[in-house]
């Protein structure tokens, strides 16, 4: 806490620079304005002070100059957003919600978006921000207008479109200890004379040879690598003003040692490990140093979209049509050690086909409207196997999955006088699941099941000034019950969610500054929570679970050269009924989770930045970029453990960037995590039957480097 104070300081020494008040730099000339932001949660273009809704949105261009490459980057500036990985998936959680389950069958909290499309599986869609136009952040239940699996919120990843005006980029960068590098570029512009065909193509290529050593000649020489690289082709057909038709292929894979696993110690210090791995080597943490014996990770993506946008009247009518491809297999060390006492690897393809046509109404009319459909269908097979040394064979968990949803929605505003408008929304969402699995010591066995919900919002804007906007709004949510793959168990329920959440939005001191806050509570029934049940992950239903908070994002242009801003969230997320077993301390017996805190849920997370453009004589620009991230403790898992969380603590990133005067190319240097905080991400405590151990994944340690970028 004492870093985060003194960063908080060295920040309030350049908001009231010497001689010199901030009420008088604020008020000079209009040059020293906030920019606008424009955003689509609502399914239409709005500015973000006009949404109704606790929305964060970011900038392509600025987020490549910040070295934000990734939506583990993204969390660390955004209030209530936590992220990590968890084996086979991505691990987002908004407000304390989200799911870090690995096993086919089950759904995440936060649904991810990519250009319209929802992806069910987000482990590559997540690892680069590969020529993105923005990236919208929606926190709480978004039940309405994004549907099922969006009780903790929901991201949306929008590329950049192709051009009628010739563009081109690319983009370089390079660093040390561990060697890295990351090429990017594209092209954009007409393919034919009159400009109906245009096209964008774009690239990106990242490798970083691993944070961490290995010492063990079995296994790889480094983990927590990192060698991907991603495309995206465009074309698009504008026949006309009224109607335009894009199509998109997008192809991505990642190639690695997979993650590093570190021995953290146990739940029940005094409990002895099993024989095999007694008084093995367990690495350091300090030195991010281990020795293990397993370490391989191969992810691909491909996917094809179609969009098409007809203009009807003054109304917008967008179809979307897609197939996305995901295939990988992870096999990582179990134990933490060179003794090959387990490990443990997954085989997994997807198909996953998306329609959805959205009619958008008058924007400027006093009833402004949304209508929609859409269908999701979903292939899974999934093969884990785990071995033990004191098995006869390993443990094969099998599943082939099949998922089909669709839903209906409408949301509606109405201006009832200028200043007050009512917003309302419902939709009714319906799936069913397939699943046929095994476990090779237990059997097989068959299940289906249909779940259906209506999800609905309600609320009211006030705008006391075009400057400031009031709002309230009662919202729910819902996430589709599920399967664990290989456990032959019932199936888990569905989620549900109800929040109200109060907020307001302004410019002030002639739109120098800008502030977004929210207030919220938010209530769960049937929780979803993945735990660690003998050799595999398996959702359980908690009863009951209560969120509330308080977020904030500030920023200021304090003067024509200095921008500080600060994202920040108090977060009290708890259990109010939970009744379970701890499989890492079966004795205990059943446990009353009641008051523990939600995973992923830091009570306090404070995020200040700033932007300060150095004064030249010299032609071009100087800037220099400077952010903090601090979060107070955070646990791992249901049960609160010590051993399963990661203590207060906070990482300082510093960019530096020189662009010229024409705009053409910049040259800068990047320092991130500059102290090398080692930070835990994640941490898993397998059960008894494995030794009870808490294996925790750190995240990236120190990076130094300099980048170039030169745009035609």
């Amino acid at each position: 806490m004492t870093s985060c104070r003194v960063i908080i300081g060295v920040l309030g020494t350049f908001l009231v620079p010497a001689g010199s008040v901030m009420a008088e730099d604020l008020a000079g000339t209009p040059d020293n304005q906030l920019e606008s932001v424009v955003v689509t949660a609502q399914r239409r273009a709005t500015t973000i002070q006009d949404t109704p809704a606790a929305v964060s949105s970011y900038d392509g261009t600025l987020l490549k100059q910040l070295q934000i490459n990734d939506l583990a980057d993204l969390a660390a500036i955004t209030p209530g957003v936590q992220f990590g990985n968890v084996l086979t998936n991505a691990k987002i959680t908004i407000r304390g919600i989200g799911n870090g389950n690995s096993s086919a069958g089950a759904d995440p909290g936060v649904a991810v978006h990519y250009e319209g499309v929802y992806l069910s599986q987000t482990a590559l869609a997540t690892t680069t921000f590969l020529d993105l136009d923005h990236v919208e952040v929606l926190r709480g239940p978004q039940g309405t207008l994004f549907g099922r699996n969006a009780t903790g919120g929901a991201i949306n990843l929008i590329p950049k479109q192709p051009t009628g005006a010739f563009e081109a980029e690319m983009g370089a960068a390079a660093g040390f200890d561990p060697s890295e590098f990351r090429v990017d570029g594209f092209v954009s512009g007409k393919l034919d004379d009159s400009g109906v065909w245009l096209g964008r193509l774009s690239v990106e290529d990242t490798y970083n040879e691993g944070f961490t050593t290995n010492t063990d000649r079995a296994g790889p020489s480094r983990l927590d690598d990192a060698n991907n690289y991603a495309v995206r082709a465009q074309l698009k057909w504008q026949p006309s003003d009224v109607f335009s038709a894009r199509l998109l292929f997008d192809n991505a894979k990642s190639v690695t040692n997979g993650p590093a696993y570190f021995f953290l110690g146990t739940p029940d210090a005094s409990a002895p490990l099993p024989a095999p791995i007694q008084g093995a080597y367990f690495g350091s943490v300090n030195e991010r140093s281990l020795a293990v014996t397993h370490g391989t990770s191969d992810l691909s993506f491909t996917g094809e979209t179609l969009i098409t946008d007809w203009q009807i009247g003054a109304g917008d009518l967008k179809t979307t049509v897609a197939v996305d491809r995901t295939k990988q297999y992870l096999d990582i060390d179990g134990d933490g050690s060179p003794v090959d006492f387990t490990n443990t690897s997954y085989t997994q393809s997807a198909t996953q086909r998306f329609v959805e046509s959205i009619y958008a109404s008058d924007a400027h009319s006093k009833f402004v409207y949304v209508i929609g459909a859409n269908f999701f269908n979903e292939d899974m097979s999934q093969n884990v196997t785990v071995p033990i040394s004191y098995f006869p064979l390993p443990v094969i968990l099998t599943g082939t999955l099949q998922t089909n949803s669709y839903a209906a929605f409408a949301h509606g505003d109405y201006t009832i006088v200028d200043p007050l408008t009512l917003f309302a929304g419902l939709r009714y969402s319906h799936d069913r699941k397939h699943l046929d699995e095994g476990n090779n010591y237990v059997g097989t066995l068959t299940q289906e099941h249909s779940w259906s919900r209506v999800t609905y919002q309600a609320g009211a804007r006030y705008k006391p000034s075009a400057q400031q906007t009031v709002y309230l709004q009662y919202a729910t949510g819902y996430k589709s019950g599920g399967y664990q793959s290989g456990n032959l168990q019932p199936a888990f329920n569905p989620e549900t969610s109800g929040s109200i959440e109060a907020g307001i939005k302004g410019t002030y001191l002639q739109d120098r500054v800008a502030t977004n806050l929210a207030a919220f509570h938010m209530t769960y029934n049937n929780l979803q929570v993945n735990q660690v049940i003998g050799v595999s992950a398996r959702v359980t239903n908690a009863a009951r679970a209560k969120v509330d908070g308080l977020e904030a994002e500030i920023e200021a242009r304090v003067t024509q050269d200095l921008r500080l801003s600060l994202a920040a969230a108090l977060l009290d997320a708890r259990f109010d009924q939970f009744m379970t077993a701890d499989s890492a301390r079966p004795s205990l017996g059943t446990l009353n989770l009641a008051g523990n805190r939600l995973p992923n849920a830091p009570r306090l997370t404070l995020s200040p930045s700033f932007r300060y453009r150095v004064p030249l004589r010299l032609p071009g620009d100087l800037n220099l970029d400077g952010s903090y991230d601090w979060k107070s403790r955070v646990y791992f898992s249901e049960f609160n453990l010590p051993v399963s969380s990661q203590r207060a603590a906070g990482t300082f990133n510093l960019n530096v960037n020189y662009s010229d005067a024409g705009g053409h190319w910049q040259a800068g240097l990047y320092a991130r995590n500059i102290t090398d905080e080692k930070i835990i991400g994640n941490v898993l405590v397998v059960s008894a039957l494995l030794g009870s151990q808490a294996l925790g994944e750190l995240n990236p340690g120190r990076e130094l480097g300099f980048t170039f970028r030169y745009s035609y």
